[in-house]
């Protein structure tokens, strides 16, 4: 199982539509299922992940790049995740570091495992985005420490501060990843495998960690806001004086001269 984060958004109602010439209005956290054969699946999801099931990779390239003309917000660099299903006839239901065994191949379970998958994925592609802009950050800061100005203007503060929003708001509306999806509600073995799978997964504990760095970087963003105005509240009170000296040096010329 390989799981791809490609854009913001996949657009898979009009995927669907061009595909099967018939109209079907997806729910944002429900897939569009592809079934190639007994095994193989592909799963794709509006908020930009793709996963196959048994999917040969140069396949799976052939897919993605297929689906250029639905996506929004593509990604300059993919996220991957992979992920082992085994089936072991008569086994437990048992989930393992990155792979789970299953008795059969069951629809309702590799789809729930799928979905799992995709969120994990997005969560890799915004905690990698939140590393980029905290990289840049530190990098205005040191050239602050060095140089005593900062080198941003207040449209790129305000702009990363409403990223950083934007990024909490997209985990918690669209990737859900703090609500279970219904299906386990109906199922205990699905209940079961889910609480597993997103412990596994480190979902709740990723969840955190990256809410935190979005609270660090809101906190510096305002704290560099706050130096820019202090420096310019600075340069404006020189400005004055210097005009009030200049003022005064050329009442003082007009006496004397």
């Amino acid at each position: 199982m390989d799981a791809y984060n490609i854009s913001a958004e996949i657009n898979i109602n009009e995927f669907y539509y061009d595909k099967y010439k018939t109209n079907k209005k997806f729910k944002w956290n429900t897939p569009c299922v592809i079934k190639r054969s007994a095994n193989s699946y592909i799963f794709l999801y509006n908020f930009g992940a793709v996963v196959f099931v048994n999917v040969e990779e140069m396949e799976r390239l052939g897919f993605i790049n297929s689906l250029h003309n639905y996506l929004t917000g593509q990604r300059r660099k993919r996220t991957i995740e992979k992920f082992k299903i085994k089936i072991m006839p008569k086994a437990k239901i048992e989930v393992g570091f990155d792979e789970v065994v299953l008795p059969k191949f069951e629809l309702d379970i590799i789809k729930l495992i799928s979905f799992l998958l995709a969120q994990s994925v997005s969560l890799r592609q915004f905690e990698n985005q939140v590393d980029d802009v905290l990289d840049r950050l530190y990098y205005v800061v040191e050239k602050f420490y060095e140089t005593k100005k900062i080198r941003w203007n207040n449209k790129k503060i305000l702009s990363m501060i409403a990223y950083a929003i934007k990024i909490r708001h997209s985990i918690l509306s669209e990737l859900l990843i703090l609500d279970k999806p219904s299906v386990v509600w109906e199922s205990s073995k699905l209940d079961t495998l889910y609480e597993q799978m997103y412990d596994m997964l480190e979902m709740e504990e990723r969840f955190k960690a990256l809410d935190r760095k979005l609270e660090i970087l809101l906190e510096n963003t305002q704290i560099i806001t706050d130096i820019s105005v202090s420096q310019k509240e600075i340069f404006l009170e020189w400005m004055i004086v210097a005009l009030f000296v200049i003022d005064v040096l050329l009442f003082l010329y007009e006496i004397f001269m």
